[in-house]
C-alpha cells in the first residue's frame, strides 16, 4: 500500500490522498475536516455489505458531479463470486437500486476479482 502510493506520489505530486484505518471512521472525520473533491474515488475497503455501503455512502461527500467511484471486489457472474465478494456486490448492486451511483460499467477479471464504476447522483 505504501510503496504505491510513493510511486503515485511520485508520478503525480499532489493530486492523491490515501486514506487509511477504519473506513467507518476516517472517511467522515476527513470530510468532516476537509473541503476537498475528488475526480477519482477508489474504494477497496471491508468486504462486509454493511462497511461497503457506507464507504459509497461516505464518499459520497468527497464527490463532485464528474467523480467517478469505483468498488473493488464486486461480481457480476455468479461462477467467480466468493465469499469475500458478497458484501461489495451486494452494496453496489443496493446503491444502483437507491440511485446513489449510476453504473459505467463492471469487469470480472477472474474468480473472486473483479470492480464497478460510475458515477455519483448528486
Amino acid at each position: 500500500m505504501i510503496i504505491g502510493k510513493e510511486f503515485i506520489d511520485n508520478t503525480y505530486p499532489n493530486k492523491h490522498e490515501l486514506i487509511i484505518g477504519d473506513s467507518l471512521k476516517t472517511i467522515p472525520e476527513f470530510v468532516k475536516n476537509n473541503n476537498t473533491k475528488f475526480d477519482i474515488i477508489f474504494i477497496d475497503g471491508g468486504h462486509d455489505y454493511n462497511i461497503s455501503y457506507n464507504d459509497i455512502i461516505n464518499c459520497k461527500n468527497l464527490a463532485n458531479k464528474e467523480t467517478i467511484v469505483i468498488l473493488d471486489d464486486t461480481i457480476n457472474n455468479n461462477m467467480f463470486m466468493l465469499d469475500w465478494n458478497e458484501g461489495p456486490t451486494k452494496a453496489w448492486n443496493e446503491a444502483k437500486k437507491n440511485n446513489i451511483v449510476l453504473q459505467m460499467g463492471s469487469l470480472d477479471f477472474c474468480q473472486g476479482r473483479g470492480l464497478s464504476w460510475g458515477k455519483y447522483i448528486l
